[in-house]
């Protein structure tokens, strides 16, 4: 892969990126409410119905995005390909691994990728291009989630393509509290509430005669700090358990109430297209070290039951 051609991959991927964490905080659900969806996809899952088939099928491997993602290994917060629904009953994802299927099958886009467990050594690695088709049409889309029947159907054909079996089973896990640094509660400077002039990603315009807002800052790659304007604590915290230096679920226990602007400037954040550090980014902390210097917010690390899918048989897909 040229330098050019490197560039503009890890380019597009961060730029997805932004766009999938956009998503990521228009939708929430606790996380009882999580694995309630997934015990019960698990249990009542017609992998085999026909009634959840679909009519056509093609899987092809994409050699070319196992590049692109391989330039940007590491402690980098990369956009995960997901399935997409198209007009005519169709969903399709492009260079998208078994992990990412999964992930969008059993409804755990929001959740950190530890909380999948088991597989074979290219669970992640291994890309396809996969499109489906069914003559009948989906159904409406939860928030940052599959329609229901088409998850049904993508769960099926993880089955019958990739012989996929998988099981639920409550484990220990690691968790973060975000609480206040300071005993005092004083925030750090880089942190500071929200004046109302704009309008946060996750936030929904103030129905007529309001006037609607301009969006509100949003900054994540090119070297640059991260930059999040308009934000609470509880989507900040989501926000958070998406990177792989965290990788655990995060709940806000700051007592913080309202919206906030951010400010975070951390190593890392130039990896994310250079692949390198500069001298500059080299001395910044890591991301964790840098919320609390910057922000006043600390995560505190404990433990807790969590449901997570232990997949247990996967193999390499039939090609079509």
């Amino acid at each position: 892969m040229t330098q050019t051609r490197a560039y503009s991959a890890r380019s597009r991927i961060v730029r997805t990126f932004l766009a999938f964490v956009a998503t990521t905080l228009v939708a929430f659900a606790s996380t009882t409410e999580r694995m309630s969806i997934v015990r019960a996809q698990s249990a009542a899952a017609p992998t085999g119905a026909a009634d959840a088939a679909f009519d056509v099928v093609s899987i092809k491997r994409n050699k070319e995005a196992e590049e692109e993602r391989e330039e940007l290994r590491g402690n980098v917060a990369v956009a995960p390909s997901q399935m997409i629904v198209q007009p005519g009953g169709v969903l399709r994802g492009e260079g998208i691994s078994l992990m990412e299927l999964i992930r969008d099958a059993y409804d755990f886009r929001l959740r950190p990728k530890g909380d999948i467990s088991g597989g074979p050594s290219w669970l992640e690695t291994e890309r396809y291009d996969v499109t489906a088709k069914t003559s009948s049409t989906f159904g409406a889309a939860p928030p940052n989630a599959l329609p229901p029947d088409a998850a049904r159907m993508l769960r099926a054909l993880l089955a019958d393509r990739f012989k996929l079996k998988m099981k639920t089973e409550t484990r220990q896990r690691p968790l973060f509290n975000m609480v206040l640094a300071k005993a005092d509660g004083k925030l750090g400077a880089q942190l500071k509430p929200a004046d109302g002039s704009c309008l946060g990603i996750y936030t929904q315009q103030p129905p007529p005669p309001a006037r609607p807002l301009p969006p509100c800052q949003f900054q994540l790659g090119g070297g640059r700090p991260l930059i999040l304007g308009g934000i609470t604590m509880k989507e900040f915290a989501t926000f958070l358990a998406n990177f792989p230096v965290i990788n655990a679920t995060v709940t806000d226990k700051t007592g913080l109430t309202g919206a906030y602007d951010l400010t975070v400037r951390f190593q890392g954040a130039q990896r994310a297209v250079t692949n390198t550090l500069s001298a500059d980014q080299a001395e910044l902390p890591l991301l964790p070290q840098a919320i609390e210097q910057q922000l006043g917010l600390k995560l505190e690390k404990t433990e807790g039951p969590v449901d997570v899918i232990v997949i247990e048989r996967a193999e390499h897909p039939s090609q079509n």
